[in-house]
């Protein structure tokens, strides 16, 4: 990871570093589908997630 390198090479822990995702949901998203994503995250050490939902239709460029 680029980032525990940089800590690396300037001399600071890589352990110190945390991870966060955003998850961006979308209308309809099962609870059973965001359980799933927030597990594959934990277990490749993601510290955070946190939530993007969506409340209004997107537009759409021609």
């Amino acid at each position: 990871m680029i980032a525990r390198r940089a800590a690396e090479d300037a001399g600071r822990d890589p352990d110190a570093l945390k991870t966060a995702m955003r998850i961006n949901l979308e209308p309809g998203t099962s609870v059973d589908s965001v359980a799933d994503q927030l597990k594959r995250y934990a277990d490749s050490g993601v510290d955070e997630a946190y939530f993007e939902t969506t409340t209004r239709e997107r537009e759409h460029s021609p």
